[in-house]
């Protein structure tokens, strides 16, 4: 299949990346735009959603669902905080972004962690 070929393994991972990225940068005006319980709450159903449509053979259809499901947690990711800091009492927002940060990072190190030990304990 496709997963073999080392160029094809990072598009596929970048993809979701750099549309997260992107997803991130869009999320404020466009909380503005629309209500942020609006952009959080179709931002989440497409992370949904596309979560199902994931199980696809084509290469191209496979990176294009990765793109949308990037730009969705990108915008889910900075417009879920920015919800919650309006609801919590204002003397816990600076502890609340404090911690929502450290969680990201260690989610992120706890992942690349967990990846390289299956890496090398399923390596054929």
């Amino acid at each position: 299949h496709f997963f073999n070929q080392s160029l094809t393994e990072g598009l596929i991972t970048a993809s979701i990346n750099f549309a997260g990225a992107f997803g991130s940068l869009i999320a404020v005006p466009l909380g503005i735009k629309v209500t942020n319980r609006i952009c959080l709450l179709v931002s989440a159903y497409m992370a949904v959603i596309l979560g199902f449509v994931i199980l696809i053979p084509n290469i191209w259809i496979f990176v294009g669902v990765r793109l949308l499901q990037g730009l969705a947690i990108g915008i889910t990711s900075a417009q879920g905080v920015c919800y919650i800091s309006d609801m919590i009492p204002k003397s816990v927002v600076a502890p609340f972004w404090s911690f929502y940060q450290f969680l990201y990072v260690f989610g992120i190190a706890f992942s690349y962690i967990l990846s390289a030990i299956c890496s090398k304990r399923f390596e054929p």
